[in-house]
């Protein structure tokens, strides 16, 4: 079992009426303590802790070593305990305390550092993804300033290789890198889009567009947007890049700024290592399933709001397709957040536990307040980008005129 332990020097400020450092301090120790004897202190709820008290005679210090040999939540409680009692008595008057070694601290900082270094790799990794995909191999070239690419070789002492480009930036570097908003080359811009040729053909919204492209604009809003705005992002890594010099460097930790800490790396660890899978998926399969579903799941919804909800027969249709729905989204939702999750799942929804709604009204509201929550999207660009879309469609198309067929023939007007 590992041991924590905690040592504090006592120097002395003036001289107690009756008492030495060691006795003031053993005195602030059995306040807390249920039972102390000559090498070890008990506290009720958090353990045994041994401890070591010297002090030369008529000498004006005093060294203290604590050491708890339970668990590490255990151990960290104890010693905090009598951590607290030193730093809030009353006899500080009496004597400067220094804690001389903080293995509370050290022990918080074993359990975050990992947690930081896979921080690292995985904004390192989701930053290649989306690069590689926009620029392929010259993305260094495109995207790195000059100033950064001279002081990463500066740091590498000499050249530097596609794989280690990033593993050179430290954290600072890294922020600087993807949140900075730089200038654009307006010169560029006013030449080839903005001529007086191609002002002749544009009207208000396109030259407005031209316009708002010129505004300065950082890495992450260019090309990482997907994942939330900058300023969020930013905040969260510098947060991160702070908590990570305090445990880099095995500064103070208390209980409640390793707890605060660990919730917020364990949280952008969690959105991170999601972005990493829905990208690589993204970039490195054929198809787009979340997208091909999207389209589905929109004209299919359409094909619901027909009076037929009512009839067995296509209630008995209808939950044979939520069950391929709800098959089919399973491994998606893993790998990718997408508007057409939120689509399916209404779908879903709607034909197995809404399926004995009473009257389409209901139903109308519901599907309603779901479109205002999304974006549709724009189908003439889908479907020129590949057969599997143009199969998707059709066959849900398919199933919405079926629907409308059987409603015709129950429901004549």
């Amino acid at each position: 079992m590992s041991e924590i332990k905690m040592s504090y020097i006592f120097i002395e400020k003036k001289k107690h009426s009756d008492r030495n450092i060691k006795e003031l301090v053993l005195g602030i120790v059995d306040k807390i303590a249920d039972q102390r004897d000559e090498d070890s202190i008990q506290i009720s709820r958090a353990g045994r802790i041994e401890y070591r008290i010297i002090q030369k005679k008529n000498s004006t210090k005093c060294y203290l070593e604590l050491i708890s040999k339970e668990r590490a939540n255990r151990a960290v409680v104890s010693l905090e305990m009598v951590d607290k009692a030193i730093f809030t008595s009353k006899h500080q008057e009496y004597f400067c305390c220094i804690r001389n070694y903080d293995g509370v601290s050290e022990s918080f900082c074993k359990r975050l550092y990992p947690k930081f270094a896979s921080f690292e790799r995985n904004i390192r990794s989701l930053v290649l993804l989306i690069l590689v995909e926009a620029y392929g191999g010259d993305w260094s070239k495109e995207t790195i300033p000059k100033e950064l690419h001279d002081k990463i070789k500066s740091t590498a002492h000499g050249s530097v290789s596609m794989n280690s480009i990033l593993e050179n930036m430290d954290l600072k570097d890294l922020e600087s890198y993807l949140f900075d908003k730089r200038d654009v080359e307006y010169a560029d811009i006013l030449n080839e889009e903005l001529n007086t040729q191609k002002l002749k053909t544009m009207d208000k919204i396109d030259i407005l567009q031209v316009i708002e492209r010129m505004r300065p604009t950082s890495l992450w809003q260019r090309l990482f947007s997907r994942f939330g705005k900058d300023s969020e992002w930013g905040d969260r890594v510098r947060s991160v890049h702070n908590a990570r010099n305090q445990i880099a460097h095995q500064k103070t930790i208390s209980s409640e700024e390793y707890k605060d800490i660990t919730k917020k790396i364990n949280c952008i660890n969690k959105d991170l290592e999601k972005a990493i899978a829905g990208i690589r998926d993204e970039n490195f399969t054929e198809v787009h399933k979340v997208d091909i579903l999207g389209n589905f799941a929109l004209i299919a919804k359409g094909a619901l709001l027909q009076n037929v909800l009512n009839v067995q027969p296509v209630r008995d249709i209808l939950w044979v397709i939520s069950s391929k729905i709800q098959e089919i989204m399973e491994p998606i939702k893993r790998i990718q957040s997408s508007n057409a999750i939120v689509e399916l799942g209404e779908i879903a929804k709607m034909c197995s536990e809404e399926i004995n709604m009473d009257g389409i009204a209901e139903a109308q509201k519901m599907v309603n307040a779901v479109n205002k929550s999304i974006k549709i999207p724009n189908y003439k660009s889908i479907l020129a980008e590949s057969d599997e879309y143009m199969n998707a469609i059709t066959l849900a198309k398919k199933v919405s005129e079926t629907i409308f067929n059987i409603n015709t023939v129950l429901h004549p007007k």
